[in-house]
């Protein structure tokens, strides 16, 4: 059986993996008074609740770095954050395999980063790096002699010696913020905008070029991974499932937060529905909380009844979403 491709511990900590996006628009947001919160901003571009899963990816701890930005421009718009994308996401999937990729880069996108970088405008982008900090999101700060002609920060909560660092690769994908008007939506249209991309995501309303599921049924591809070990796997099997499982943790975790913050103050029945959908969060969290450990789930990988386990604990998980979709 082959071994996965390795994450690395500096880019595998759960919070900057599956928040790296969230992490590079609040760090782009413009002088406030308080900067974002980041569970608005994780739950408002309807990654929170996301579950993701993706057939073509056998690495499952790459899962939480997918279609992370389906509603980002709307997202950011509500804070008054207006960005422009260089394509639709969904047509960023694959399309570094294409043989014309880095020829149409450098027609097309290149001279619109120069620009924005010229107009002083932030420029986020995907996959501009390689290596540990491939499939995160972060911020191309210049030009530069090497590499793909920039440079940047692979994601905000790099250390020091991770900035500035060559984009040793055209990004896949690319927005420019082209202007900022600090601004903090109403808790009513955040609360609203929050549940309709949730919604979408947990219905699997993607485009289907994407090649991805999401919401519910991507728990069913997750126990297909798992079952289909038919022999005892290598030990980054173990650490891919457990980053999974600690990503999804760390969303959860961040909407129930959203949720119990946003009845404050609100009707017993909204404040019923909101605890409820919360509760089932902790449900989740707490059921996943043996598959995050990577050294429990080696124990468990390498035998058919501890697959079996590992399988219990990822449809309790599923019921988990399952149930927070019948309540939004």
């Amino acid at each position: 059986m082959a071994t996965l491709k390795p994450l690395d511990d500096l880019a595998c900590k759960t919070v900057d993996r599956c928040m790296s996006l969230t992490l590079v628009i609040q760090a782009n947001a413009g002088d406030r008074p308080e900067p974002i919160d980041l569970d608005d901003l994780h739950a408002c571009l309807g990654l929170s609740l996301l579950v993701c899963a993706s057939e073509s990816e056998p690495n499952v701890g790459m899962w939480p770095l997918l279609a992370r930005d389906l509603f980002l421009e709307e997202s950011c718009h509500v804070f008054g954050i207006n960005t422009r994308a260089l394509h639709p996401p969904e047509s960023a999937v694959g399309l570094e395999k294409a043989e014309e990729f880095e020829q149409h880069f450098d027609a097309s996108y290149r001279p619109l980063i120069h620009r924005a970088l010229e107009n002083r405008q932030a420029v986020i982008a995907w996959r501009a790096w390689s290596g540990q900090f491939e499939n995160t999101w972060g911020t191309i700060d210049g030009s530069h002699d090497e590499g793909a002609g920039f440079v940047g920060t692979p994601h905000p909560a790099a250390s020091p010696s991770h900035r500035q660092l060559v984009c040793d690769r055209p990004p896949t994908q690319v927005y420019t913020i082209e202007s900022v008007s600090p601004q903090q939506p109403k808790a009513s249209e955040l609360f609203e905008l929050t549940v309709a991309h949730a919604q979408a995501g947990l219905r699997g309303d993607m485009p289907t070029q994407m090649g991805i599921t999401t919401g519910p049924s991507a728990f069913d591809v997750w126990l297909d991974k798992l079952t289909g070990l038919t022999e005892p796997p290598d030990p980054s099997h173990s650490v891919a499932h457990s980053r999974l499982a600690k990503s999804l943790i760390a969303g959860h975790q961040s909407a129930a937060r959203f949720f119990r913050r946003s009845c404050e103050g609100e009707s017993p029945a909204f404040r019923s529905q909101c605890e409820t959908i919360a509760a089932s969060c902790d449900s989740l969290t707490h059921t996943l909380s043996p598959v995050a450990d990577p050294d429990s789930v080696q124990a468990m990988i390498v035998t058919e009844s501890g697959r079996k386990e590992i399988g219990r604990f990822i449809h309790e998980a599923q019921q988990a979403s399952e149930k927070v979709l019948s309540i939004l």
